[in-house]
């Protein structure tokens, strides 16, 4: 199964060269935008979601997604129904295909990723694609070409101590004021 997945992606980098550029807006989100979760919760998930024109479906993808802080790392990623998991050369597991039927539609779940919470504070998630330099990123039109024009909108996780703690908190700023 991974020869036959690494060899539709060969062919998808072939379809999406420079020559075969169109002007389609897809935009690519993570949904919730913004989430503040309990560290004692342990883990949260967000979907990374696009809107792919019903004129231009796509036949394969891959992304980047960047954390910018130290609240949380990436434990997991699950492919979208929609696709078939593809090798992604920079090992984040952030690529699909879909054979023999290519995707259009609002809300189209690209990937659920998993994270740990590992700290305190504020990590931003950043998704972006390195195409034309990364081949293996970007996406691959339906039945030849790539989309130039991708938006990306990314998203925070705020990760908060738990109530009791914060309870403590204010007990022991209390008690000192006191004092």
């Amino acid at each position: 199964m991974r020869v036959k997945a690494a060899c539709c992606t060969a062919l998808l980098l072939l379809l999406a060269s420079p020559a075969l550029a169109e002007t389609v807006d897809i935009n690519v989100m993570v949904v919730p935008a913004y989430q503040e979760v309990d560290i004692a919760l342990g883990y949260t998930t967000a979907d990374i979601v696009a809107d792919i024109p019903l004129d231009t479906p796509v036949a394969g993808w891959g992304i980047d997604l960047e954390l910018t802080g130290t609240s949380v790392s990436v434990d997991s990623v699950a492919i979208g129904a929609d696709w078939v998991g593809a090798p992604a050369p920079d090992g984040d597991g952030l690529a699909g295909l879909a054979f023999p039927d290519p995707v259009a539609g609002q809300g189209i779940v690209l990937a659920t990723v998993t994270f740990s919470l590992d700290d305190l504070g504020m990590t931003n998630l950043t998704l972006s694609d390195d195409y034309p330099v990364d081949l293996s990123e970007g996406f691959a039109l339906f039945p030849a070409g790539y989309a130039d024009n991708v938006i990306y909108c990314g998203g925070c996780i705020d990760v908060v101590p738990e109530p009791a703690t914060i309870g403590l908190l204010i007990v022991g700023a209390f008690l000192l004021r006191r004092r």
